[in-house]
């Protein structure tokens, strides 16, 4: 598609999400201009008051548990306004795996992962309760597997929310299968997500001109 074309479907995404979650991928290989599409869509969220937070994983935080989650919150997510209407246990979940969250915070280490997703919800849910919130994250593929698994389980329960997820992908061809799925989900999506999910798909990237 033209970039103009790109920018219209992209600018919807984002403004869609003062009504219910929404979630855009841009996919292309390296120099195709993911990170500066991105860019362009945060700030166009921006100056429709909502709030934006990216993490920019690198390739050696893939094989560092939570790496990713940890740079959305040092980002800015872990200052939100609202976090602060979150479940105190929820909180305290997260804390366990995010230090800057630890010194606010009591840590209780959670028993099985299923309890982080769930404070990871009620989290995103108390900050989305104030204003429309958009995380990204820019090269996707290298995001730790613990964090991909969290944001795959998700998304299901976060439908209703005012936020959303923009995630840049330099390839499928290696990427970790949390996100396989979550490409999967967004480009076939089945009844359990509501929300109307958007992809623009290599080949529509790479012809921006």
């Amino acid at each position: 598609v033209g970039r103009v074309e790109a920018h219209g479907m992209a600018f919807k995404t984002v403004a869609d999400t003062r009504s219910g979650a929404e979630c855009l991928v841009v996919s292309g290989g390296p120099g195709m201009g993911k990170t500066r599409f991105l860019d362009e869509c945060l700030a166009r969220a921006n100056l429709d008051g909502a709030l934006t937070y990216v993490a920019r994983p690198l390739e050696s935080d893939q094989d560092t548990a939570w790496s990713t989650m940890r740079s959305i919150v040092r980002a800015g997510l872990g200052d939100a306004p609202g976090m602060a209407g979150a479940p105190p246990q929820a909180l305290s979940t997260l804390a366990a795996l995010i230090p800057d969250l630890a010194q606010r915070f009591e840590p209780v280490a959670p028993q099985d992962s299923g309890e982080i997703v769930q404070a990871f919800v009620s989290f995103l849910a108390a900050i989305c309760d104030e204003q429309a919130v958009v995380i990204a994250f820019d090269d996707a593929q290298l995001a730790d597997r613990a964090t991909l698994g969290v944001l795959e389980a998700a998304l299901p329960q976060i439908r209703d929310l005012l936020l959303g997820i923009l995630l840049t992908d330099a390839t499928y061809a290696n990427d970790p299968p949390a996100l396989l799925n979550i490409l999967i989900a967004v480009e076939h999506p089945s009844s359990w997500y509501t929300s109307e999910w958007h992809i623009l798909a290599q080949y529509q990237l790479v012809h921006i001109s």
